[in-house]
This record gives structure tokens, C-alpha cells and sequence, in this order.
């Protein structure tokens, strides 16, 4: 009895493991990518799946997503280094991005449109994030930077670079202040940095 019960349960987790590694492979004619040297350029999805896996070869993502209405959530693969201008534009009932351990890049405009993203969290080896990067997130209440990161930092809830001389992003729905006072060592605030915040009573 005890040998058929293993069996069982050694079947039954065999069927799990397989349904759940089922949700994370996706077909490959659902992806349009292009070789360019030695980067592999995603540049369409096509598919109709609510949670999209970005495949292992990606390394830069170039507006593949625009204009999506199923896409819930999307999962950038680890080799994904740079996302560029408009990639999640216009994704309206996008609400989690998982962005890849090894991205570097957020260029300018990479978010537009997308109101139902709450928080984002950027990673560690993230060195750069262009202008407008996030002022389409017009739902987003918290920005999060991965420990060890040596580029961004966020203070009072409003996202800086390390030296805190360039204020970059505050969130359109981050309620933590009435009053937002920026710091003295900033030289640069980047464009639409306070865009619609719903409420922030004084910006001194």
C-alpha cells in the first residue's frame, strides 16, 4: 500500500510540475525578435496570453507590446539589458511588470498609458532611466530600488539618482506627503516628475 501511495503522489506531482511549467513556455511564432550583432531585439508579441514570459535570448525589448489589451503581466527574462522608448505603451490592463536581473537601460517614455501598475522596483544593475520614463504610470503609488544598487535611490517616496542631484520620478499616486519639499542638492528635475499627483498640496 505504502509503494501505490508513493506512486500516487510521485504521479500527482509529476502533473503539477508539468501544468506549471506549461504556464511559462509560450509559442515561439508568438514573438517577433530580430538579430541585430549580438543582440536579440523583441520587437512584437502577437500573442493573446495574460501573463507573457519574454523568451531566454531577448536582450533588448523595442516596443513589442504597444497597445496590448489582454497582457496582465509580463516577465522579462534575465538577459533583457535595455527597454526602449514606448515598449509598454498603451497597455491598459498591464498591472505588474517583473522587470529582468540584468537590465541596465529604461529609456525615456518606455511606460505610456498604463494605469493600472502599482509599483515598480528597480534592479540592481540598473544604471540609467531616461526622461518620462514612468509618467505614464498614472496608477503607481510606490517606486523600489533593489539593494545594492549604486544609480537610484528613492527618498520621501519620490525616485533620485544616488547623489540625489537629479529628482527623476515622484509617483502620480504616492500619498506618503502633503507637502514635498525637494532637497537642496538637487540640480535637475526630470520632465513630468510631478506629473498629476493626486496629492501633493504644497511643492516647495
Amino acid at each position: 500500500m505504502k509503494k501505490r501511495t508513493l506512486k500516487y503522489l510521485f504521479l500527482i506531482a509529476a502533473i503539477m510540475f508539468c501544468v506549471s511549467s506549461n504556464t511559462k513556455v509560450q509559442a515561439a511564432s508568438d514573438f517577433v525578435i530580430k538579430k541585430s550583432g549580438q543582440e536579440y531585439i523583441l520587437t512584437e508579441y502577437k500573442g493573446r496570453d495574460t501573463t507573457v514570459y519574454v523568451p531566454k535570448k531577448v536582450t533588448i525589448i523595442n516596443g513589442a507590446f504597444k497597445n496590448n489589451k489582454k497582457i496582465k503581466k509580463i516577465v522579462l527574462s534575465d538577459k533583457v539589458d535595455s527597454i526602449y522608448d514606448g515598449s509598454f505603451d498603451t497597455l491598459k490592463n498591464l498591472k505588474e511588470v517583473v522587470f529582468s536581473k540584468g537590465l541596465t537601460t529604461i529609456e525615456k517614455g518606455a511606460f505610456r498609458k498604463c494605469p493600472k501598475v502599482k509599483s515598480i522596483k528597480i534592479p540592481k544593475k540598473c544604471k540609467y532611466i531616461g526622461d518620462y520614463a514612468f509618467a505614464g504610470l498614472s496608477g503607481l503609488k510606490s517606486i523600489k530600488v533593489e539593494k545594492g544598487n549604486k544609480s537610484f535611490k528613492v527618498y520621501k517616496g519620490a525616485l533620485f539618482n544616488s547623489k540625489k542631484t537629479e529628482l527623476i520620478c515622484y509617483p502620480r499616486k504616492y500619498s506618503g506627503n502633503k507637502v514635498f519639499t525637494v532637497p537642496k542638492t538637487v540640480k535637475v528635475i526630470a520632465s513630468y516628475a510631478f506629473k498629476d499627483n493626486c496629492y501633493l498640496e504644497k511643492l516647495i
